[in-house]
């Protein structure tokens, strides 16, 4: 039951990245961040764990609270971080993307994500992510945090019709919701680009 309720946040988090990035960049990118730092804590205590045998569990919470605050706290404080947390995220996502549409290894598959990661965030810094980069952006890393979240957060149906329709469409469900995140984003309004959120 923990594991499901914790996935509520980020599917919350999603729904805000989705349909109001833009108005909310700024709080919107450091709970993104929150939750990237979160998982970063999460793979050092293992890769520590995995070194020294019997390092106590507890450190597991302190590792992931301690990513959680810092990276959260910085995307916060400076754009360039913001920059950092929302386009090195799209680009992640998409070079694995590509990497699986290619057929590549893990090995290929996570080479490609890195480079394409590194290539949005040197975009996103000299373009100051435009208004049109930000709403796309901030759609994408919503629609796949909800869509990656849900099964989850709705575990008890996951032998529902509609359960195993959504795992199977996924990347559909994904599109369609970053066309309708882009949609109202763009109906709403909102500021020139991400650097005007951080002034």
């Amino acid at each position: 039951m923990t594991v499901i309720w914790t996935a509520l946040p980020t599917v919350l988090l999603g729904l805000l990245l989705c349909f109001a990035g833009q108005r909310v960049a700024r709080i919107g990118l450091a709970l993104l961040g929150a939750v990237i730092g979160y998982l970063l804590g999460q793979a050092g205590y293992q890769a520590v764990a995995e070194a020294i045998p019997g390092f106590p569990v507890l450190w597991q919470w302190i590792f992931a609270v301690a990513g959680l605050l810092v990276v959260g706290g910085l995307a916060y404080a400076f754009y360039m971080v913001g920059v950092l947390v929302l386009m090195g995220s799209l680009g992640w996502q998409l070079g694995w993307w590509f990497g699986g549409v290619v057929e590549f290894d893990s090995l290929w598959t996570t080479i490609m994500a890195v480079a394409v990661a590194v290539l949005a965030v040197v975009a996103g810094l000299v373009l100051n992510v435009p208004r049109l980069l930000l709403v796309l952006a901030t759609a994408l890393a919503g629609a796949f945090l909800i869509v990656a979240s849900t099964p989850v957060l709705l575990m008890p149906y996951a032998q529902t019709a509609w359960m195993t329709w959504l795992n199977s469409n996924a990347t559909l469900v994904e599109v369609g919701l970053v066309v309708l995140g882009g949609l109202v984003q763009f109906g709403v309004g909102g500021k020139g680009n991400l650097r005007a959120s951080y002034q």
